[in-house]
């Protein structure tokens, strides 16, 4: 994934792309399964959307929206 973003970085696909990334924890395995942090972990995949500046120039009131 670091490779994949350091390529959009380096040949500016950041400047007119909305990246959205979304990934499964998986199943917490052994005795972290059974842990606070890993109920916690398991319930709370990553998501996370990345807009190029312009998007926050052109959308300011859509990007807000998006902010938590």
């Amino acid at each position: 994934m670091r490779t994949i973003l350091e390529k959009f970085i380096a040949n500016n696909v950041t400047e007119n792309t909305v990246l959205v990334i979304m990934r499964d924890h998986g199943n917490r395995i052994g005795d972290i399964q059974h842990s606070f942090v890993g109920r916690i972990e398991e319930r709370m995949p990553l998501f996370s959307i990345y807009l190029p500046q312009k998007f926050h120039q052109l959308f300011p009131d859509n990007v807000k929206n998006l902010e938590f």
